[in-house]
């Protein structure tokens, strides 16, 4: 049966968010085939080079602004036929797709494995939870590491920790077991992926210093999401006697997480000395930016304790403006690295064979006051550099610094506000 699924704009940081694209991200086509079968069908039968051109053709004709397509986009094609002779998986097909269509420049361009998004993504639209690992694995000179967890996960309850090298899982390497997370290509920046498992345990070997022994964990995939994971994050910590209430808001796709917010502070925060504020991660919403900006400035904010907020390199799109805003009403300081620089409202399309097209479809200057964040980021107030990934045993540089920082204002040191661009 076919499920309409109306789609917002995720990650993004413009539109006003009517529904903007219906797609049908069924579990079959209008054939009866399953969508992974169609996937290779397609392929089988109309060639490497189709999905190729239908993503040239989609973009090409929703791109934001034609006159931001750089010079020979139009003879871009040809320049990758040759790399797709002896692709013989959807797979192998969509990553040269993507390698043509970092050309373009623009964020939130990238063609997605059909089930990373109905895994990782739609459950978020839908405030759902979904069977998954809940770890995405970052490539860095052929090794890869855990890069990122989610509170609350499989893989967080299973013991995997930041800067985990991975080694093998169910005693193979993981190659087989690993899909791409689908990172903006035109961001450039280190391979990512999700861990593709099935819904029973398996074993996971890593290594958590350089040489060092390699321990096995069991991780069970699990039905979760980041809304479930912000729930999960909500906690008090104390600093320098002050007690201080950590949220992290992983994404701003669903209303859910202003409630949840809501919830943290009437409840464990309510006799909290100060907060941290944590919005690293995926965009969303641009009426929920507002929604949570209001919840900490203006007549009717709901928080007028000490509060800092953190950023980092994957702040993206709506988060961005949020930080932009953040910085302009002069909320508390802003802590971190700068962020992504992606920030242009976007919507999807599911191809012939089922994959799924992020497309830019909309400039998002009107968030920011004309300025243009796409390509240039927020900067924090406060830089703190994050740790390297590698063996980082969970540790975060940012998160102290936070906590640190929240503290300090608690006690009375140092300006609470930020400077307004």
């Amino acid at each position: 049966m076919k499920s309409p699924l109306r789609l917002l704009a995720l990650l993004c940081a413009g539109a006003v968010l009517a529904p903007l694209a219906q797609a049908q991200v069924s579990a079959r086509n209008p054939a009866g085939l399953d969508r992974e079968t169609q996937a290779q069908r397609v392929l089988d039968v109309l060639g490497p080079e189709h999905v190729l051109r239908e993503a040239w053709r989609v973009t090409t004709g929703a791109f934001y602004d034609r006159a931001k397509l750089p010079e020979g986009w139009d003879g871009v094609v040809d320049k990758y036929v040759e790399r797709l002779r002896g692709a013989r998986t959807p797979v192998q097909v969509h990553a040269v797709t993507n390698d043509m269509l970092g050309e373009a420049g623009a964020s939130h361009l990238v063609l997605l494995e059909r089930r990373v998004f109905l895994r990782e993504l739609m459950c978020e639209f839908r405030n759902e939870a979904s069977v998954r690992a809940d770890c995405e694995l970052t490539e860095l000179d052929g090794t890869l590491y855990v890069g990122g967890l989610t509170a609350g996960g499989a893989a967080e309850r299973a013991g995997l920790r930041i800067g985990d090298e991975v080694l093998a899982i169910d005693g193979a390497a993981p190659a087989a077991k690993l899909d791409p997370a689908g990172h903006d290509p035109a961001l450039g920046g280190p391979p990512g992926y999700f861990l593709n498992l099935s819904p029973e345990a398996h074993t996971v070997a890593v290594r958590r210093e350089r040489g060092g022994p390699v321990s096995e964990l069991t991780l069970t995939p699990a039905a979760w999401s980041q809304i479930k994971g912000c729930e999960a994050s909500v906690e008090v910590v104390e600093r320098d006697g002050v007690r201080v209430g950590v949220i992290r808001l992983y994404h701003f796709i669903h209303p859910r997480v202003v409630s949840i917010l809501d919830e943290a502070l009437a409840g464990p925060f309510a006799d909290v000395d100060a907060l941290v504020l944590d919005v690293r991660g995926r965009g969303g919403q641009p009426r929920i930016v507002t929604q949570i900006l209001n919840r900490f400035s203006g007549r009717r904010a709901r928080w007028t304790k000490p509060v800092v907020c953190l950023i980092d390199g994957h702040s993206r799109s709506a988060k961005e403006a949020f930080a932009y805003g953040w910085r302009k009403r002069e909320v508390g300081p802003l802590i971190g690295e700068t962020t992504a620089g992606a920030v242009i409202a976007c919507t999807f399309r599911q191809l012939s064979d089922g994959s799924v097209l992020c497309l830019p479809i909309k400039d998002a200057t009107s968030l920011t006051d004309g300025v243009v964040l796409e390509g240039r980021g927020v900067d924090p107030t406060e830089r703190v550099d994050q740790l390297p990934l590698p063996y980082r045993g969970g540790r975060d540089a940012i998160r102290e610094a936070g906590l640190r920082r929240a503290a300090e204002l608690a006690l009375g040191g140092g300006a609470g506000g930020t400077r307004a661009f």
